[in-house]
């Protein structure tokens, strides 16, 4: 039944082991805590070896359960499955992961980029493939990816309650659905 099973290893959070002086979990969204493993194998649907460099979020997982057994996803949901783009469908476009903190702290990563604010007031920038101890804010001279990062994680966060990630696709990468919706 191996060739028939669907397995799905994943995690809701990463450990901070002393990186940043801390230890545990749930007092930053440092990459070392939200940065997770995602693993599906379920050879029907998905290449063997496949691996998706844009970013995914764990609210991706149900909806990816229910697109391979041929379901709806639930309502209402804000993920949207990734079978598509196991795929190969919609690859090499840049796709925003985000992770929330309390609500009062966000951090939105597309490719090497993250962003990262707290409270609303300042946000700062990280390369987390040149430094991926996100010790340097690169906001000041990377203001581009700045932007690029920011603009979709305020858009994702201004219309949090409303969004429709199946519908409209990701916050960075939005479909015409989005378009045709905001001419309503």
């Amino acid at each position: 039944i191996a060739d028939e099973t669907m397995i799905i290893v994943t995690a809701d959070h990463g450990e901070e082991l002393w990186e940043d002086g801390r230890c545990g979990h749930g007092a930053s969204l440092r990459e070392t805590l939200v940065h997770v493993p995602l693993f599906v194998r379920y050879p029907p649907l998905i290449p063997p070896g496949t691996v998706i460099e844009e970013g995914v979020d764990a609210l991706d997982v149900m909806p990816t359960v229910a697109d391979a057994l041929g379901l709806d996803p639930p309502s209402p949901g804000q993920g949207h499955s990734l079978v598509p783009l196991t795929q190969g469908v919609g690859r090499g476009y840049p796709r925003m992961s985000m992770a929330s903190k309390y609500e009062n702290a966000h951090a939105g990563r597309m490719g090497r980029w993250k962003v990262y604010t707290s409270g609303g007031v300042r946000s700062e920038l990280y390369d987390v493939v040149d430094e991926p101890e996100e010790k340097n804010d690169r906001a000041a001279e990377k203001p581009m990816a700045m932007r690029l990062v920011s603009d979709a994680l305020w858009l994702l966060r201004a219309n949090n309650a409303e969004w429709r990630k199946s519908r409209w696709g990701n916050a960075a990468n939005v479909t015409a659905a989005f378009a045709a919706d905001m001419g309503e």
